[in-house]
């Protein structure tokens, strides 16, 4: 299984590489809410979601311009996993 880290990166890039960041975002909640742990199958809890978001924000402040965009969209990106 992947890393948290590796996953934030993952999807940092797919968000740094998508025209329309709205659909980035919904791709990086679709993505993180199917993630399960590979021993019992659950799916993570808030606080774990929260932690790849987190790393996805610092990776994309770190690499690209479109921090402010990303910033505008996590409020949003984690009400909804939030509901999940």
């Amino acid at each position: 299984m992947a890393t948290l880290i590796e996953i934030a990166k993952d999807l940092a890039n797919s968000f740094i590489l998508a025209r329309n960041k709205k659909d980035a975002a919904s791709h990086i909640i679709f993505e993180i809410n199917r993630l399960v742990y590979s021993d019992s199958r659950q799916t993570f809890e808030f606080p774990v979601k929260m932690e790849i978001v987190k790393l996805i924000q610092e990776y994309i402040s770190v690499k690209s311009k479109d921090s402010l965009v990303f910033l505008g969209t996590r409020d949003y990106i984690l009400k909804q996993l939030n509901a999940n």
